[in-house]
């Protein structure tokens, strides 16, 4: 063996080089996802399909639209975005469809 191979800095250098390979190996295994389980919905997308009032006009295009999803202290106020080629005044009771983002797009509820 070559002399070089036994000094302390080598074999502490390939110790580590040996550690760190074990301990990227066990958090890519950790990391990987067992087929068919779901991933965890992001927080935002908890808000879809629920409904908000509209606090500032919606129109059709442009974020230009204010909803208020929820009541009290935990209620949150997101820009909006129609989903059809419509506007939704003020007061109106909206449903979530989906999130773009920080934004929302929504459509008036029925009834």
């Amino acid at each position: 063996m070559p002399e070089w191979m036994t000094e302390p800095w080598v074999l502490g250098a390939a110790v580590a080089v040996l550690v760190l390979l074990v301990v990227v190996a066990v958090l890519l295994l950790r990391a990987r996802r067992k087929p068919g389980r779901p991933r965890a919905p992001r927080p935002s997308e908890r808000i879809v399909g629920k409904t908000g009032t509209v606090i500032q006009v919606v129109r059709a295009h442009g974020w230009t639209g204010l909803v208020r999803v929820g009541e009290g202290d935990g209620a949150e106020e997101w820009r909006a975005e129609s989903e059809g080629p419509v506007e939704i005044p003020e007061g109106t009771s909206v449903e979530i469809v989906r999130v773009v983002g920080t934004h929302v797009v929504v459509r008036a509820r029925e009834g």
